[in-house]
Parts: structure tokens; C-alpha cells; sequence
């Protein structure tokens, strides 16, 4: 269990399960439902997002004692729209941030898969709607629901 947990902690929540002799595999995703609070290990950059800690070294966000890890593409996609964040980011910068050695092959299509992947992991936690589709440019994370008029879900 304890080696289960530090794996999870490093961010590493896909596993692929196979029999012995190769014939039967199964891809599995581990979800943490509750979790002890993260603490910031030492050297260790945390990113503060809304009322929500990001640790993108470590591929999680927590708030309200709610945590989800993220993939890498996901981390390196929310450090771009956290690096412009409340600026639209072009298709073309998230792609390039995403997908640093594969850029040509990145279609629009699987950016949005991703960032559909992120805005779900972004709800699991209780930050829904913050990730916003600027029509025929890109995207933009928007933390400052409450000036609109709406609210971050709880």
C-alpha cells in the first residue's frame, strides 16, 4: 500500500495490467477519493489556483481535502494557461506546451480531448467552469468567476 501511495504521489495514477504470458491486459486508472491534505515538500513549487494548490512537479491538485492527479500532458497544458492566465492562449501555444516533441502530428481535435480530460479533473475537485473556449483562438483559465457573477462549485 505504501508503494501504491508514493507512485500516486509522483503523479503516476495510469497502470497497464498483463498476465504472465502477455495475453491479457488491462489499463487502469487509480483515483484517490480521500486524502491526507498536501504539504508542500521542500524545494517544491506549489501554485496557488482560485482556493486550490496546484504541485505541478508532482501532477496534483488539491482543495477542500479533494485531490486529482494529473497526466503529464495535463500538467504542462495547465502550466501554460496558468502562465497566461485570464490571457486567451492560442491553439498553436497549447499544443507546443502540450506536446513538445510531437507538434506536427497535435491535431485541434486531440487538444480539446485534453482539455476536456483537465476541465474534468479541474471539476473533481470542485473548479468547475474555469477553463474557458475563446471561439476560433483558444482557451483561457479564468479564476475570477465571482466578479462575473458566477461561483466556484463546491
Amino acid at each position: 500500500m505504501a508503494r501504491l501511495t508514493s507512485v500516486l504521489e509522483l503523479g503516476r495514477n495510469q497502470f497497464v495490467l498483463t498476465e504472465l504470458d502477455g495475453s491479457v491486459s488491462v489499463r487502469a486508472t487509480i483515483v484517490q477519493i480521500e486524502s491526507p491534505p498536501v504539504r508542500a515538500p521542500r524545494g517544491a513549487r506549489m501554485t496557488r489556483l482560485a482556493d486550490a494548490w496546484v504541485d505541478l512537479e508532482r501532477g496534483s491538485i488539491e482543495r477542500r481535502k479533494r485531490r486529482a492527479m494529473l497526466s503529464w500532458t495535463e500538467r504542462r497544458l495547465l502550466a501554460c494557461l496558468i502562465e497566461h492566465q485570464g490571457a486567451a492562449v492560442t491553439h498553436r501555444e497549447l499544443i507546443a506546451a502540450g506536446w513538445p516533441r510531437a507538434r506536427p502530428a497535435v491535431s485541434h481535435n486531440l487538444l480539446g480531448v485534453y482539455l476536456h480530460y483537465l476541465r474534468r479533473r479541474l471539476a473533481s475537485v470542485g473548479l468547475a467552469c474555469v477553463i474557458k473556449t475563446v471561439r476560433g483562438t483558444g482557451y483561457m483559465l479564468d479564476v475570477e468567476p465571482r466578479a462575473a457573477g458566477r461561483r466556484l462549485d463546491d
